[in-house]
């Protein structure tokens, strides 16, 4: 008969084995936050530009 300590390490073992092969590779983790920055400036400055273009045809009409 086989121990029983020896079935749970061969268990375990597997079980640790399954979960280093279950996980995914991590590909884009590395934050590019230089294009983030900017991406939101030039954001800004369209939404700065078309708000004074509203602006002055309000005052126009």
């Amino acid at each position: 008969m086989v121990k029983r300590s020896f079935i749970n390490q061969s268990i375990s073992q597997t079980t640790n084995n399954t979960r280093k092969q279950s996980k995914l590779p991590q590909t884009g983790q590395n934050s590019n936050n230089i294009l983030s920055t900017i991406g939101a400036a030039l954001l800004s400055l369209l939404g700065f530009l078309v708000l004074g273009k509203w602006f002055k045809d309000q005052r126009n009409k």
